[in-house]
Protein backbone atom coordinates (compact mmCIF):
# COMPACT_ATOMS: atom_id res chain seq x y z
CA UNK A 1 0.00 0.00 0.00
CA UNK A 2 1.23 3.55 -0.73
CA UNK A 3 -0.43 6.99 0.54
CA UNK A 4 0.09 10.19 -0.86
CA UNK A 5 0.57 12.39 2.21
CA UNK A 6 -0.42 16.77 1.65
CA UNK A 7 -0.02 19.18 3.99
CA UNK A 8 1.41 22.38 3.75
CA UNK A 9 3.24 22.20 7.31
CA UNK A 10 6.25 21.04 6.88
CA UNK A 11 7.39 19.58 9.94
CA UNK A 12 3.41 18.01 10.25
CA UNK A 13 4.08 16.44 7.05
CA UNK A 14 7.48 14.90 7.40
CA UNK A 15 6.10 13.69 11.55
CA UNK A 16 3.10 11.85 9.64
CA UNK A 17 5.46 10.37 6.76
CA UNK A 18 7.92 9.27 9.19
CA UNK A 19 5.38 7.41 11.65
CA UNK A 20 3.08 5.87 8.80
CA UNK A 21 7.01 4.50 7.65
CA UNK A 22 7.74 3.41 10.88
CA UNK A 23 4.80 0.87 10.76
CA UNK A 24 4.98 -0.47 7.30
CA UNK A 25 2.76 1.86 5.34
CA UNK A 26 4.76 3.47 2.56
CA UNK A 27 4.11 7.02 2.23
CA UNK A 28 4.98 9.97 -0.42
CA UNK A 29 4.49 13.24 0.73
CA UNK A 30 3.86 16.69 -0.88
CA UNK A 31 4.22 20.08 0.72
CA UNK A 32 2.08 21.93 -2.50
CA UNK A 33 -0.71 20.41 -3.00
CA UNK A 34 -0.92 21.21 -6.69
CA UNK A 35 2.75 19.47 -7.40
CA UNK A 36 0.41 16.36 -4.96
CA UNK A 37 -2.74 16.56 -7.67
CA UNK A 38 0.22 16.25 -10.60
CA UNK A 39 1.85 13.75 -9.26
CA UNK A 40 -1.26 11.54 -8.76
CA UNK A 41 -3.07 12.42 -11.84
CA UNK A 42 0.32 11.44 -13.45
CA UNK A 43 0.50 8.09 -11.62
CA UNK A 44 -3.13 7.46 -9.91
CA UNK A 45 -2.43 3.34 -10.01
CA UNK A 46 0.83 4.41 -7.44
CA UNK A 47 -1.24 5.20 -4.82
CA UNK A 48 -4.15 3.59 -2.46
CA UNK A 49 -5.85 6.41 -0.58
CA UNK A 50 -4.26 9.80 -0.15
CA UNK A 51 -4.45 12.15 3.59
CA UNK A 52 -4.42 15.95 2.82
CA UNK A 53 -4.48 18.75 5.58
CA UNK A 54 -7.32 20.44 4.55
CA UNK A 55 -6.55 24.76 4.52
CA UNK A 56 -3.36 24.96 2.44
CA UNK A 57 -2.65 27.74 0.28
CA UNK A 58 -3.33 26.85 -3.58
CA UNK A 59 -5.79 24.56 -3.13
CA UNK A 60 -7.64 23.80 -0.05
CA UNK A 61 -7.86 19.69 0.73
CA UNK A 62 -11.32 19.61 -0.43
CA UNK A 63 -10.62 21.26 -3.50
CA UNK A 64 -7.55 18.27 -4.00
CA UNK A 65 -10.38 15.65 -3.34
CA UNK A 66 -12.84 17.21 -5.50
CA UNK A 67 -10.19 17.29 -8.46
CA UNK A 68 -9.00 14.03 -7.81
CA UNK A 69 -12.58 12.32 -7.50
CA UNK A 70 -13.38 14.24 -11.22
CA UNK A 71 -10.62 11.78 -12.82
CA UNK A 72 -11.36 8.76 -10.14
CA UNK A 73 -14.62 9.13 -8.37
CA UNK A 74 -14.26 6.31 -5.77
CA UNK A 75 -10.53 7.29 -4.62
CA UNK A 76 -10.24 7.23 -0.96
CA UNK A 77 -9.73 10.34 0.44
CA UNK A 78 -8.81 11.36 3.96
CA UNK A 79 -8.87 15.12 4.91
CA UNK A 80 -7.15 16.22 8.07
CA UNK A 81 -7.85 19.69 9.96
CA UNK A 82 -7.55 21.07 13.28
CA UNK A 83 -10.68 23.19 12.47
CA UNK A 84 -13.44 21.44 10.88
CA UNK A 85 -16.71 22.79 10.75
CA UNK A 86 -20.55 21.97 9.00
CA UNK A 87 -19.37 24.31 5.52
CA UNK A 88 -16.20 22.42 5.06
CA UNK A 89 -17.79 19.07 5.36
CA UNK A 90 -20.39 20.11 2.95
CA UNK A 91 -17.93 21.08 0.58
CA UNK A 92 -18.03 17.11 -0.43
CA UNK A 93 -20.26 14.91 -1.66
CA UNK A 94 -22.07 12.60 0.76
CA UNK A 95 -21.61 9.91 -1.94
CA UNK A 96 -17.84 10.28 -2.00
CA UNK A 97 -15.04 8.24 -0.16
CA UNK A 98 -14.16 10.59 2.13
CA UNK A 99 -13.40 10.68 5.80
CA UNK A 100 -12.88 13.88 8.22
CA UNK A 101 -10.03 13.96 10.92
CA UNK A 102 -9.56 16.03 13.82
CA UNK A 103 -5.72 17.10 13.70
CA UNK A 104 -3.47 15.87 15.26
CA UNK A 105 -4.88 12.77 14.55
CA UNK A 106 -4.01 9.42 16.41
CA UNK A 107 -2.17 6.84 14.42
CA UNK A 108 -4.99 4.18 15.41
CA UNK A 109 -7.35 6.94 13.79
CA UNK A 110 -5.44 6.93 10.36
CA UNK A 111 -5.35 3.32 10.20
CA UNK A 112 -8.87 2.36 11.43
CA UNK A 113 -9.71 4.81 8.36
CA UNK A 114 -7.63 3.04 5.71
CA UNK A 115 -9.05 0.22 6.98
CA UNK A 116 -12.51 0.95 6.29
CA UNK A 117 -11.76 1.42 2.75
CA UNK A 118 -11.08 -2.01 2.85
CA UNK A 119 -6.62 -0.84 2.60
CA UNK A 120 -4.49 -3.63 4.13
CA UNK A 121 -2.63 -1.96 6.90
CA UNK A 122 -0.50 -3.43 9.85
CA UNK A 123 -2.08 -3.20 13.30
CA UNK A 124 0.20 -1.42 15.46
CA UNK A 125 1.13 -1.50 19.26
CA UNK A 126 -1.90 1.40 20.87
CA UNK A 127 1.47 2.76 22.59
CA UNK A 128 3.17 4.56 19.64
Amino acid sequence: MRLLLVDDQRLVLTSLEYLLNSVGVDSVGFDDPLMALDAFLSAPHEFDAIITDLAMPGMSGTELANRVWAAHPDFPVAILSGFLDQAQTDSVSDSRPVRFLAKPAELSEILATLRDYGLEVPVVDQAR
